[in-house]
């Protein structure tokens, strides 16, 4: 349920497809989220829009270089005890996977797989509508409808 007294927090999530139709996830290290899976991402930085920070957090977590961003969805959540406002997008990549500190892994995990891993909150959820609205566009949607 949705906390109205508090300001959401900004953070960027990004939705990485491989040309077999999997998406990557990171397996987390932190205390909150530890040895799940999420996307890649994190919080927007004072000075910061969203687009950059996806951007930031790809590269930093990844080793990836972002080649083409667009935001698919946005919304405000409550969970691990806060409110946030995730902004989802989709990335198209360059370069070769070199993961930091935040991740004990990766894995590009096919959408029928998705229950055998133990994913973070609402990131499956929200890869699943893309997946859908996307296959019954025929092509890369422009905004994910709730």
């Amino acid at each position: 349920m949705q906390n109205m007294n508090s300001v959401p927090t900004p953070v960027a999530r990004v939705i990485i497809e491989n040309d077999r139709g999997s998406i990557l996830f990171l397996k987390r290290t932190d205390e909150k989220t530890k040895d799940t899976w999420c996307l890649p991402g994190g919080h927007v930085e004072q000075h910061e829009n969203p687009e950059d920070t996806a951007r930031r957090e790809v590269l930093e977590e990844t080793g990836l270089e972002v080649t083409h961003i667009s935001l698919v969805y946005k919304k405000i959540d409550d969970f691990y005890g806060q409110t946030w406002l995730v902004h989802y997008y989709v990335a198209k990549i360059r370069g070769n996977i070199t993961i930091n500190n935040e991740s004990s892994d990766f894995a590009w995990i096919a959408p029928a797989d998705y229950s055998n891993y133990n994913m973070t909150h609402g990131n499956e959820k929200i890869v699943l509508k893309y997946l859908k609205q996307k296959k019954n566009s025929n092509s890369r949607p422009t905004r994910i409808h709730p």
